[in-house]
């Protein structure tokens, strides 16, 4: 794997992370989990798409 693909990785592990913290914190903070969820989607999308770019290389 690229470094840039280790990079998104941990974003992705971070932004779970982070919805996983504010879900268990206070119910208020549903919608912005929400909104984490939405990016960790796009993070894997990415995340997808490297690789399947790197393994055509």
């Amino acid at each position: 794997m690229k470094p840039a693909t280790w990079v998104i990785t941990g974003l992705f592990i971070a932004a779970f992370a982070v919805t996983y913290s504010l879900t268990a914190s206070t119910p208020l903070s549903l919608s912005m989990a929400g909104a984490l969820s939405l990016f960790q989607l796009g993070m894997y999308w990415v995340l997808a798409d490297l690789q399947f770019a790197s393994s055509t290389q």
